[in-house]
This record gives C-alpha cells, sequence and structure tokens, in this order.
C-alpha cells in the first residue's frame, strides 16, 4: 500500500477540511483502496501545478517584479536613516 512518508517534513499549519471533503476522499479511497493523505496529497499537487502556471500567477509575480524593481531604482531618502554620527563621537 502506498503511503506518504512525513518523516522529513516539518510541523507546519495543517488546515481543516471540511467534512463533506473528508466524506468524498473516503468514498475516492473505498474504490481506489488508497489512503486519503495520498489522494488529498494528489489532488494538491495538481491543483498547484494549474495554479502556478495560471495567468493570474504569472500577472502577480510580474507585478510583484515591478514593485522591487521600482523600489531598487528610487533614490534613497536621507531622511529615513538616523544620522549616526553623534553616536560615535561618543566613542572617540
Amino acid at each position: 500500500m502506498e503511503r506518504l512518508c512525513l518523516k522529513e517534513d516539518p510541523r507546519v499549519y495543517q488546515p481543516r477540511i471540511r467534512a463533506v471533503r473528508i466524506r468524498g476522499l473516503y468514498e475516492m479511497k473505498a474504490v481506489t483502496h488508497r489512503p486519503m493523505t495520498v489522494l488529498l496529497d494528489e489532488a494538491l499537487s495538481i491543483y498547484l501545478a494549474n495554479f502556478l502556471t495560471s495567468p493570474e500567477y504569472t500577472e502577480w509575480c510580474e507585478h510583484t517584479e515591478r514593485q522591487i524593481d521600482e523600489r531598487l531604482d528610487e533614490e534613497p531618502d536621507n531622511d529615513d536613516f538616523e544620522d549616526l554620527s553623534t553616536y560615535l563621537d561618543q566613542y572617540d
């Protein structure tokens, strides 16, 4: 029987799943004779692969990169930085 090896996975947040989804997973388990965790892992893999190649995700990535580039191109505002020379003079 196929199982997921989670020994090397760090303990992370485990989201709750609606009872109606669990019933559906249990029915799939009964038909396929595969563990629900394996079925759920496969479903999430497919969903995430589709999302990560979607136009919405691509657009979000491009938008984020543009924002980063704009911030990097900005001249630093010296008012944002504290003058440390007064502190350094104390140690001379």
